[in-house]
Order: structure tokens, then C-alpha cells, then sequence
């Protein structure tokens, strides 16, 4: 989970470029809805993903792993 909340990746889905775990990010909430933030999970990540938000790109890699 991210450092603050999943506000963090809901600000990131949400396609917001200056994000990071550092940050709360609970006054942006709204700004994208649940289903949509689910949507995000399944599409491609973007290119710099893993430098803003390091624990959106673990949790991807490690559902890759249980995956089958």
C-alpha cells in the first residue's frame, strides 16, 4: 500500500505526473472514481511509474507472480 493511502494511487490513475509516496493526497479525493482507478490497474503502466510510485510497480509485479 502506498506510504499515505490509495489516495495516492487513485491521484496516480488518475493521471496526475506529480505524485509521490511522500505526499498525502486525500484532498484530491473524487477526482477519480473507484472503477476507474480498477480500470487503471489492468491497463499498460506508464513509462515512469515505478520512479513516483515504487509501491504501485511492487504490487504489480508481485500480481504477475500469483497470477497464473
Amino acid at each position: 500500500m502506498p506510504t499515505w493511502s490509495i489516495e495516492t494511487w487513485f491521484a496516480w490513475f488518475s493521471g496526475s505526473g506529480d505524485v509521490d509516496e511522500t505526499a498525502s493526497y486525500k484532498q484530491r479525493a473524487g477526482a477519480i472514481t473507484p472503477s476507474e482507478a480498477a480500470r487503471s490497474w489492468f491497463e499498460k503502466p506508464r513509462a515512469d511509474e515505478g520512479v513516483h510510485i515504487p509501491s504501485l510497480h511492487d504490487a504489480r509485479l508481485e500480481m504477475r507472480r500469483l497470477s497464473p
